[in-house]
């Protein structure tokens, strides 16, 4: 009996400290207006300053305040953007559904699309300093570029099954899609 009343104060000792902590950590979150309605699917930051966050219906948003303003930038597509990484401060590459590749040379402010040999829907980008990256697409498509996005290569395409919505390139130059 004895060991089952500590056992049930330890356990409500616990729970209530663990609910503090989540508690308080809630509270270090700030909601920010970011001007859009659309889903956001994607962002990246360059730096704590400069970051570009993507969406649905080719939602761009740029920021030069680490956040706490967003500008809505003019994508040139309609198409669902998924993926965005930046290359450099002034070069980033979006990927998104339908193929879709849009590169900026100027900080986010315009972007230009980019054909490449797929038709399936892109979903993650990844570029590292060497300029070695890797594009995942839901068909399982792979792409890969060895010159910080000005060409790509596809890999694989056309697979059935689920897609690699995420991306990452280790120093190394090893890829991974997932």
């Amino acid at each position: 009996m004895r060991r089952s009343v500590l056992r049930n104060v330890a356990f409500t000792f616990i729970f209530l400290c663990l609910n503090t902590i989540i508690l308080n950590a809630q509270t270090y979150w700030n909601t920010v207006n970011s001007g859009t309605t659309d889903n956001l699917n994607g962002i990246d930051f360059y730096d704590p300053v400069h970051g570009i966050a993507v969406g649905d219906n080719g939602t761009i948003l740029r920021t030069d305040s680490g956040g706490t303003v967003w500008q809505n930038i003019n994508s040139t597509t309609a198409q669902n953007l998924n993926g965005i990484c930046y290359l450099s401060s002034d070069c980033a590459v979006a990927v998104g559904n339908g193929a879709t590749i849009l590169r900026s040379e100027n900080n986010g402010e315009t972007w230009l699309p980019f054909a490449v040999g797929v038709i399936s829907n892109l979903l993650s980008v990844e570029i590292n300093e060497s300029g070695n990256g890797v594009i995942g697409g839901s068909d399982q498509s792979i792409l890969w570029t060895t010159d910080f996005g000005n060409s790509w290569n596809t890999v694989q395409t056309g697979y059935m099954g689920g897609g690699f919505e995420g991306a990452q390139i280790l120093p190394d130059n090893s890829a991974f899609v997932f």
